[in-house]
């Protein structure tokens, strides 16, 4: 990412937190979103409720961390990068990594539900877009949040 003398991004690339949470990810899983991706993924964005984006931005940041990151055995074929991450996030919610049931309210599922797969006048999101997928809505959420204040 570049940035100005401000420290702030130049051009139409996605403000990171102060503290990156992604620091420990694995270049080869931190590819950026196309600019068809980004405005695909803030049309998406700007019906939802500051709420129900939080609660987005807390399953898509567990399942990055506790599914796409985790390192796979090295005899294992499949190459997790490059799934479509709406399909792991769908099977994150079927499939908690824990024996702790968590239980998310079902709008959450049916909204997943609603994104379209395999359009040919978009790109899909693969996992190893995952992260600056996450960066985009926190952005997307921040100015939400700050837009709500006043």
């Amino acid at each position: 990412m570049i940035l100005n003398n401000d420290d702030k991004p130049v051009g139409n690339q996605t403000s990171i937190p102060s503290q990156d949470a992604f620091a420990g990810v694995v270049p080869e899983l931190r590819k950026e979103l196309t600019e068809g991706q980004r405005g695909w993924v803030s049309s998406f964005c700007e019906e939802l409720s500051v709420e129900r984006l939080k609660l987005l931005l807390d399953v898509l940041f567990e399942c990055i961390m506790l599914t796409i990151t985790i390192p796979r055995a090295v005899d294992d074929d499949v190459d997790i990068a490059k799934y479509q991450l709406i399909e792991t996030l769908v099977e994150y919610l079927s499939a908690p990594q824990y024996d702790v049931e968590l239980t998310y309210p079902g709008w959450l599922r049916d909204l997943l539900e609603l994104i379209p797969r395999g359009e040919e006048d978009r790109t899909d999101i693969l996992n190893n877009q995952a992260v600056y997928a996450w960066l985009l809505l926190y952005t997307i959420y921040s100015q939400k949040q700050t837009e709500r204040r006043y």
